[in-house]
């Protein structure tokens, strides 16, 4: 009789150890989706700035021409 309970730990054991897996693959893909993210708003961040930049010297590019008289391209 005691082999029953022995083999009913075992497949017990085993559904924990497989969701333990489970939840550490989880974990571990959130963390590498969080980097991911993290990585994307930064270049985003970035490309703003340049474009706010690339604005700007556009601007004081067109500042200067009128100032100086020379007509509008």
């Amino acid at each position: 009789m005691p082999h029953v309970y022995c083999v009913f730990i075992h497949a017990l054991l085993q559904i924990v150890v497989k969701e333990e897996m489970r939840r550490r693959h989880m974990a571990e893909h959130e963390r590498r989706m969080a980097e991911m993210r993290k990585a994307e708003r930064e270049r985003e961040r970035a490309r703003a700035q340049q474009r706010q930049q690339r604005r700007a010297g556009e601007r004081d590019k067109r500042r200067r021409r009128t100032a100086s008289g020379s007509p509008k391209k």
